[in-house]
């Protein structure tokens, strides 16, 4: 008759060795630190194609203006994209948290806005963002919002 007073142990343990553990949240806080740092190179690099997949169909981004959606994020960052427009920004990830679900995650940081005007002068400003990420169901995370600081000057370094 005791058998079956461990029976119930026994199953729970049996379940418990066949489910999947769960993703250890600082593993995928480390995969939204690096989607946010894939975000800079694909601008960095000039690389349309692949900053347009790492947003949202549904994205929407604050700046200067509201965009929503894929197609008006990726239009409007069209000059930050461009290599020869004489703009550029850059940014990196300080701080980086993920929701208990584990298909959300929080970046932000600070960020860098250098323009080159047509008579050469250099002005260069500097902000903070945070963006949010969604894992898709193709298991990418990508920006579902974006928010940035208005830039302001630079201190002279």
């Amino acid at each position: 008759m005791r058998i079956w007073r461990l029976l119930p142990v026994a199953l729970i343990v049996a379940v418990n060795a066949c489910t999947p553990a769960a993703p250890d949240i600082a593993a995928i806080e480390q995969e939204v630190r690096q989607a946010e740092i894939d975000f800079d190179a694909a601008v960095a690099a000039g690389d349309v194609e692949r900053f347009a997949d790492m947003v949202a169909e549904d994205a929407v981004f604050f700046g200067a203006s509201k965009l929503e959606g894929r197609d008006a994020v990726v239009a409007a960052w069209g000059p930050l994209i461009d290599p020869d427009s004489g703009i550029s920004l850059r940014w990196s990830p300080s701080v980086v948290e993920v929701s208990a679900s584990r298909d959300l995650g929080v970046s932000r940081g600070d960020y860098r806005l250098t323009q080159v005007a047509d008579d050469g002068s250099i002005s260069v400003g500097v902000g903070t963002f945070v963006t949010v990420w969604r894992r898709s169901e193709d298991g990418k995370w990508r920006a579902i919002l974006d928010i940035g600081t208005p830039a302001q000057p630079a201190e002279a370094e």
